[in-house]
């Protein structure tokens, strides 16, 4: 339901107060153009009743309780972290390009800032980019909606913090959207406009193989009841057919293309000793691709879980900046996934 509030909420909120018109993804969707939009009032609340996660045995719990306490403790310390098994070591190379010294200095930054949230920057602003195609001829810079629980009102809740999420709900009108766009793209150019205003509409992207440029053409969201993301579609005249189209950047890095093999092992490894602790699809693994390091860098990897050209098989599709401690174990320093799952629908 998470979802379905989500989406619904921000189109009512916004709809016909004005004269733009978002323009709508043509390709039908045979497979829930059926689907009845909710009418109660309730789904039309525009925040998220948070449910009651279910109980663990006494032990996995401490367990799980052990393991997010020990993930907490490592975000408070990454900067530090990154400092002593990344950056420090890095000024002392001379083959390390400066582009990546530059990028290790801002990742150092965002990192340091503790109050510091991605969902609180437009998702084209931020220092690392994920793209997918997760629909065919949609290519594009994807992020996901963050919350913060709100106790302000009665009970507890989450709300939405992206500036795409207000920019959305602040232009001045809405004009075309029907329940018969139910499970399509709504493209909002305006909207694309205002975030852009100001900046350059090129970002760097990377794929397998390579460092290119593209620009950001528009910004849509899936009107549907269980899919929740922010797609800013990219130019794709420099893409080559059969790369793989992974990332995007603010700044400018290079990177060294392989496959690690062993980081692999060990992000398998981390997955599946800790997966019992989620309570969605906690059976579900999906393996993760090493495919690239910062050029010169020791113990970063970029890694990704997706098929392509259209994702076809995961529920989880995802990329990742992951560092290597010196214990062997795998942080998290940057991630991004989309829920093809719908976890919020169970």
């Amino acid at each position: 339901m998470y979802r379905r509030a989500f989406f619904v909420v921000i189109l009512l909120v916004i709809y016909g107060c004005g004269d733009s018109s978002p323009t709508v993804s043509s390709t039908p969707d045979t497979t829930s153009s059926e689907t009845a939009v909710p009418q109660d009032a309730q789904a039309f609340s525009d925040t998220i009743q948070v449910p009651k996660p279910k109980a663990k045995p006494p032990a996995e719990s401490n367990f799980c309780q052990q393991h997010f306490k020990r993930l907490d403790s490592l975000k408070r310390i990454a900067h530090s972290l990154l400092a002593e098994r990344v950056y420090e070591p890095a000024l002392r190379k001379e083959d390390v390009p400066q582009e990546n010294i530059a990028f290790l200095e801002a990742l150092s930054e965002q990192l340091r800032d503790s109050t510091y949230k991605p969902g609180t920057v437009l998702t084209i602003d931020q220092l690392l980019m994920s793209v997918f195609n997760l629909e065919a001829n949609e290519l594009g810079i994807v992020g996901t909606p963050k919350y913060i629980i709100d106790t302000s009102g009665i009970g507890t809740a989450l709300s939405a913090i992206n500036p795409e999420y207000e920019l959305l709900s602040k232009i001045e009108g809405i004009q075309g959207v029907d329940f018969e766009d139910y499970d399509t793209l709504l493209y909002f150019p305006k909207v694309s406009q205002a975030a852009m205003q100001g900046q350059s509409s090129t970002r760097y992207i990377y794929t397998d193989k390579r460092r290119t440029t593209a620009s950001i053409k528009n910004l849509a969201f899936p009107y549907s009841e269980c899919l929740e993301y922010y797609l800013y579609p990219i130019s794709t005249s420099d893409i080559v057919v059969d790369e793989r189209v992974l990332f995007a950047t603010s700044l400018p890095i290079q990177l060294d293309y392989g496959r690690y093999v062993e980081i692999e092992k060990l992000l398998k490894n981390r997955t599946l000793k800790y997966r019992r602790c989620f309570d969605c699809n906690p059976d579900n693994y999906e393996p993760q691709t090493a495919f690239a390091k910062l050029k010169g860098v020791d113990h970063l990897y970029f890694t990704y879980t997706d098929t392509f050209p259209v994702n076809n098989e995961y529920d989880y599709p995802s990329r990742a900046l992951v560092m290597q401690l010196a214990d062997s174990s795998m942080m998290y320093l940057w991630r991004e996934d989309v829920d093809l799952f719908g976890c919020s629908c169970l």
